[in-house]
């Protein structure tokens, strides 16, 4: 877990993965509630992932409804129902 990145988010995570080339961190919460908690600090977020090298932070966790999730190769299909909390572009 890269240094920072709970203080980055206020919540706890319970899983960290590199998303291969791509080079995003996927963050695994909890629960649905615990994504909705999440207050990130842009400052402290940028320098996480311009320190690891990383383009970018994506937090989720497993639903209340039914979500696949398959990959091919350095992609991610997701198949169900998910709901985005906050999308947005980082500018450094």
């Amino acid at each position: 877990m890269p240094r920072g990145l709970r203080a980055a988010l206020q919540v706890e995570p319970i899983d960290v993965y590199v998303t291969g080339a791509l080079r995003d961190l996927l963050v695994v919460v909890p629960d649905e509630a615990t994504v909705h908690a999440v207050v990130p600090q842009y400052d402290e977020i940028a320098a996480i992932t311009e320190r690891d090298n990383l383009r970018g932070v994506i937090v989720t966790a497993p639903g209340a409804e039914y979500v696949e999730v398959t990959t091919a190769g350095d992609r991610i299909y997701l198949k169900g129902r998910a709901t985005t909390v906050l999308d947005g572009k980082l500018l450094v």
